[in-house]
């Protein structure tokens, strides 16, 4: 994923079900709207910080253990994309679901 990092217009990415670890190059991807990254390895994200505009995204069945990262992307909708993790509260996206 390491070429990803000159992507910064990149608004969509479909990474399921691969062997990527992390989703550090994407801390660069403002542009970000939809990320699937479910069925993964990865465990953080962090990275997806940098990403307000996030719209979708599905985690499950990775090792993501917290949801604050995105705590800023106000336009983010997780339904139940995030099944199957360790996450075990939705309150650090709360503004996300009213």
């Amino acid at each position: 994923m390491a070429p990803l990092v000159a992507c910064s217009a990149l608004i969509s990415l479909d990474c399921s079900e691969t062997a990527i670890e992390s989703l550090a190059p994407l801390s660069t991807c403002a542009a970000l709207a939809d990320v699937d990254c479910s069925s993964t390895d990865i465990n953080s994200l962090a990275p997806l910080a940098t990403c307000t505009v996030l719209a979708s995204l599905n985690c499950s069945s990775t090792a993501v253990s917290s949801l604050a990262p995105l705590a800023t992307c106000s336009a983010l909708t997780i339904e139940d994309h995030c099944n199957d993790t360790a996450v075990i509260s939705l309150a650090p996206i709360a503004t996300c679901l009213e």
